[in-house]
């Protein structure tokens, strides 16, 4: 093989998040196949590391990753999916062998001979040679990802030239068709048309697209043109009711109907968002922040997202970036380049009305049991410091104090999880018990989110299990131990995708559809959606934006308050798909269902709850199920004596 050019080292590399190192080595890495990229399709691919400068000599390696959402490189496996071989010149002899603690990394080792300036090593990931089906592109499409690589004697800085590759959209394969979640009678609203592929990705296709039901929306056009897979149009709600719209690609046929849209006389406004997602701003995560929010708002059709990234805003934190899926040698003791971008992000991406965006940051580990995101209504918060040896403390100021002064809003996640003992040897005694919710006021934190990809948290019989899951840390624990929060749902996806579709993930443990927060709220501004998430005027879903509405006697959920006499426990919900069943649960059992007998989308529920107080102060919830398997869970009503 010729030898390629020498690529020089990079004044800066903006596509790559900060806090990673560069090597002085110019060895130059060339992906030489396949030059382009499709979303879930298979491949084999042919890269070529040429030496420059310095040898290799016996003994030393070469350490080569994968980008995130590529399946792990194999090293001793001929047939498996993602064998990786490495093939030097005449005379020289190389091995392949797993990266100890970087699933994602493998070392490839001179064993004979001398790899001198000029010598090119070629690596086939996902040799087919011996029967191995080739890497499954991920189904993700995302933009320039890091390939890293890098030389052991350079203490795991990465090569300048380490390769960039872009995962394009698949052909398209269906249309989604976003309503505003409920509208008043008369005005007038837009729908959000955006083309997807198999996999949930925006093609750049500019086909017309046409609507099938023009009779439910007054004034809607016949069709819309279509700019790389993006179209809206406007048009006036009926007095009152239900929407869906049915929508076609005009060449190529696909479609998609609409969420449910409410129609009401007056009242509150529902939103849609996910605000737990992680992009490569995270030491385990893929995707920037502007693909991100642009999936969020474009291909999603979200109303609010933030960029939750491990750690961004604590300075002072130690090897936060121990985790297998990370980069082994990056240094993220201090990022203070990573929350500018974070809060700059937030900043260009808000528009209220529109799209609503929240600086945020996860902390795990932190002083406290378990994991939990901060978010700040400010545009540019201040980067805090962790104090060792006073848990709860960040730039000496107790984090409680400044959510209590409406500063932060604190939201733990996946409360029970246990993650697999001996991964993150970092995190083994705050990780792996369990998430404590008492180590906080409940004032504090006003949600707990209810599901992620990584499953489900209501209780220990659940159809979406945790990896793992601890007994006595999940929600309906916290519930009994009569702490007061209300439920949200989230993605914690690490491919930058919130509100996608797909079922995976880049680790084992995230194996579900991602979730998604429903909130309550007046208008779409992050004041107004910060309020409702305080006062818990707000649920989860498994994804599908399910109407949902829920009381008992004059409390909506998220209230407390007294019932005298009988109480009367009012449900109501609009799916994506019929509806299978609705339940009530109070103080963790169910105690009332309704149970579809032929295809419904639409059903309300109104049951009166005759044994009355069983304790000074009673908790009821609703649990609502799709035919699909979709589910959505309502936010708590407290109800004293």
């Amino acid at each position: 093989m010729a030898k390629s050019k020498s690529v020089k080292k990079p004044k800066s590399a903006p596509r790559v998040p900060p806090g990673l190192e560069w090597s002085a080595d110019t060895d130059c890495v060339t992906l030489v196949r396949p030059k382009r990229l499709t979303a879930g399709a298979w491949t084999e691919a042919l890269l070529a590391i040429t030496v420059e400068d310095r040898p290799l000599a016996e003994g030393e390696r070469l350490g080569l990753g994968v980008p995130y959402g590529f399946p792990r490189p194999v090293a001793n496996d001929p047939t498996a999916e993602g064998y990786l071989t490495a093939h030097g010149p005449e005379g020289v002899v190389l091995s392949v062998a797993p990266m100890e603690g970087w699933e994602h990394f493998v070392w490839i080792a001179v064993e004979k001979g001398t790899l001198a300036p000029g010598a090119t090593v070629t690596i086939f990931y996902g040799d087919r040679s011996a029967g191995s089906p080739g890497v499954r592109v991920p189904r993700q499409a995302l933009s320039e990802m890091l390939w890293p690589c890098f030389r052991e004697s350079a203490r795991a800085a990465l090569l300048p030239a380490s390769p960039r590759v872009t995962v394009e959209a698949g052909a398209l394969a269906s249309l989604r068709v976003h309503l505003p979640g409920v509208a008043w009678g008369g005005e007038r609203v837009r729908v959000r048309v955006a083309a997807q592929d198999a996999f949930g990705n925006r093609p750049p296709v500019s086909g017309r697209v046409a609507f099938e039901n023009r009779a439910a929306a007054r004034g809607l056009p016949e069709s819309i043109p279509r700019v790389r897979g993006l179209g809206e149009a406007e048009f006036e709600t009926p007095d009152f009711g239900l929407v869906r719209l049915a929508a076609r690609e005009e060449k190529s046929g696909a479609g998609g109907v609409s969420n449910p849209m409410e129609v009401a006389r007056g009242g509150g406004r529902l939103w849609f968002g996910d605000i737990h997602v992680h992009t490569e701003i995270s030491y385990d995560a893929g995707g920037s922040l502007e693909e991100m929010y642009e999936y969020a708002r474009d291909t999603a059709g979200l109303d609010f997202a933030a960029a939750s990234d491990h750690q961004t805003a604590l300075d002072g934190v130690e090897a936060v970036c121990r985790h297998p899926g990370g980069i082994p040698g990056a240094r993220f003791e201090s990022m203070p380049e990573r929350w500018r971008a974070t809060c700059e992000a937030a900043r260009r991406f808000n528009e209220p009305g529109r799209f609503v965006t929240f600086a945020a940051f996860e902390m795990s580990p932190s002083e406290f049991r378990g994991h939990r995101n901060v978010y700040w209504l400010e545009d540019e918060p201040e980067m805090l410091r962790v104090e060792r040896g006073e848990p709860g403390y960040l730039a000496g100021t107790p984090l409680a104090d400044l959510a209590r002064a409406k500063r932060v809003l604190v939201v733990p996640h996946h409360p029970p999880i246990m993650w697999k003992p001996g991964v993150w040897e970092s995190n083994k005694e705050l990780g792996n018990n369990g998430l404590v919710y008492g180590d906080l006021p409940d004032a504090v934190q006003p949600v707990v989110e209810m599901y992620s990809k990584h499953g489900t948290s209501e209780r220990l019989d659940n159809e979406r299990p945790l990896q793992g899951q601890i007994k006595g840390h999940f929600a309906q624990d916290f519930l009994e131990a009569g702490h007061r929060f209300g439920f949200i749902g989230g993605s914690d996806t690490h491919l930058a995708n919130p509100g996608s579709p797909l079922r995976e993930g880049p680790y084992a443990t995230l194996r579900f559809r991602a979730g998604l927060a429903a909130v309550w709220a007046p208008e779409l501004t992050r004041e107004a959606l910060w309020d409702a998430i305080r006062a818990r005027r707000c649920y989860a879903t498994t994804g599908p934006r399910i109407g949902l509405r829920f009381s008992v006697s004059d409390l909506v959920m998220g209230e407390e308050g007294a019932v005298r006499g009988a109480r009367t426990v009012r449900l109501e919900a609009h799916g994506e798909a019929p509806l299978i069943w609705m339940e009530i649960v109070k103080n963790a059992r169910v105690v009332a269902q309704w149970t579809a007998h032929r295809s419904r989308s639409d059903a309300a529920l109104e049951w009166e709850d005759a044994a009355g107080a069983e304790r000074e102060v009673d908790w009821y919830y609703a649990r609502v199920r799709q035919h699909d398997g979709e589910y959505a869970w309502s936010s708590p009503v407290w109800v004293r004596r």
